[in-house]
């Protein structure tokens, strides 16, 4: 099925009108969702990684376990010319998505047509459009094409997280390792260790799930990762009094506790009856007052040559739209989200595979319209790092939408909210260190204008079910 796209299906109130010319009669058209080769059971693994290349002394090649989804192209040749036509469409889609969502342009780099940039970014957009296939064939296909430059990692990253998205865990493992092995060559190239440990600790996520691993083992050597990171980046924040064996063992008892907390019953029932839940000391007390608090402190205003050097892919980037600011790629969030899968699993009793972490400063006059999350944000926890001054608060507002969520499908694109709902949304007010579990997809959230005077930090963690035809932003 084919679907066009019009002006009205892009508005979402009280977001602004679409930008002049993105219409009914300028909008391309190309099919978003095209019928899957398969949906529920097992899938069936047919195609090796067939990846002409060792990376490391490890030629894909030489893999026994197949991992692909995708057929073989020498049975479906004409893939690459259906991607051809579809490209530029799907790109323009994007880009109008992105303006109307963020209210900033966003332009892609410039890339020959049929290159391994190209394909790369083939992939990406593949993804947004729930095209998991597509997306596993493209980067595959940047691969062939340029096994050698530094994008390699970041590539083979992206079509990890394809394969984790889809449950295909065995998969996911060892194109992340493969990630990690090239990042590790030259970690100048590839990122900073901060980077290199966020890699690793997904990899550990993904072969935790394989059948027989040793779950709890792998959450510990997460916590290790950690804390390495936790005291390097401690050094470069100028951040003093917690030593690695204190956050060891702080977190070891963490990790040990954390799926089993006594609370986890209470919560799971509240969470199963209103679909969202307030969650009390999400994180250890020494964690969040000693680390986090201060590093997200430093992050929000350190300089920018300081904070490239520390972390290359860090980007602080201010939203006029929504007053407030986000901070992209910050590498301690990405670690945490794949840490608290296990409590978000324990109180959703859903096995959910991480998708992103979104930490934001809020200044006075910050909101959030009222929306639903997006496709790979089933399950989110809105965690509160810090209120300024302290012991303030800031509602958070539920409305139950009556929506069910189907894998691969993009939340309603308009919601209408009439003044009975408005007026008797569920309020949660949370403190420092207290985090909002919710199924975003089907509650509409939102939050006033901050009022004047206050501040505050938050990270919004991210998880979903896999699914076959998703991918896994």
């Amino acid at each position: 099925m084919r679907v066009t796209f019009s002006a009205q299906e892009l508005r979402s109130p009280p977001r602004a009108a679409p930008e002049p010319g993105v219409g009914v009669g300028t909008m391309a058209t190309f099919p978003l969702n095209p019928t899957p080769t398969w949906f529920g059971g097992a899938p069936t693994l047919r195609t090796p990684l067939s990846i002409e290349v060792a990376l490391h002394g490890c030629p894909i090649t030489r893999r026994t376990r197949p991992f692909s989804l995708a057929r073989d192209d020498a049975a479906d040749s004409e893939w690459r010319a259906r991607a051809y036509e579809e490209h530029d469409a799907m790109m323009s889609r994007w880009k109008a998505e992105f303006k109307q969502d963020k209210g900033i342009d966003y332009t892609p780099p410039p890339a020959e047509r049929g290159s391994s940039l190209y394909w790369q970014l083939h992939g990406v957009v593949s993804c947004h459009f729930n095209r998991a296939e597509e997306a596993s064939r493209s980067y595959r296909e940047a691969l062939r094409l340029a096994p050698d430059v530094p994008e390699v990692p970041v590539t083979l990253h992206a079509l990890g997280k394809v394969y984790l998205g889809q449950g295909l865990f065995d998969a996911a493992d060892q194109v992340l390792q493969l990630a990690e092995e090239r990042s590790a060559r030259d970690p100048s190239l590839h990122g900073s260790d901060a980077q290199l440990a966020q890699l690793r600790m997904l990899r550990l996520h993904a072969a935790a799930q394989l059948p027989g691993a040793a779950a709890e083992e792998a959450r510990q050597a997460m916590a290790e990762l950690l804390c390495e990171q936790v005291v390097a980046l401690s050094a470069v924040a100028g951040i003093r009094g917690w030593r690695r064996a204190a956050c060891r063992t702080t977190m070891g008892a963490w990790v040990r506790a954390s799926a089993d907390r006594a609370s986890t019953a209470r919560d799971r029932s509240s969470f199963g009856r209103a679909k969202y839940v307030l969650l009390d000391a999400v994180l250890p007390p020494e964690l969040h007052r000693r680390f986090l608090q201060p590093w997200y402190r430093w992050l929000a205003h350190a300089d920018a040559a300081t904070t490239r050097a520390a972390l290359p892919a860090y980007e602080l980037r201010w939203l006029e739209k929504r007053q407030r600011w986000e901070l992209l790629h910050e590498p301690v969030a990405e670690m945490l989200n794949v840490m608290l899968a296990a409590l978000a699993s324990a109180v959703s009793q859903a096995e959910l595979v991480p998708s992103y972490a979104f930490p934001i400063r809020y200044p006075a006059g910050g909101f959030v319209e009222w929306h639903i999350d997006q496709k790979d944000n089933e399950l989110s926890l809105s965690l509160q790092i810090e209120v300024t001054p302290p012991e303030q608060a800031w509602p958070l507002y539920f409305v139950d939408y009556n929506t069910t969520v189907r894998p691969g499908l993009p939340p309603p694109k308009t919601i209408s909210l009439d003044p009975w709902h408005v007026n008797t949304a569920a309020e949660l007010v949370a403190r420092d260190n207290q985090g909002v579990l919710y199924k975003g997809q089907e509650l509409v959230h939102y939050r006033p204008a901050l009022p004047d005077g206050l501040e505050l930090m938050q990270v919004v963690f991210a998880w979903r079910l896999p699914n076959p035809v998703s991918c896994n932003g």
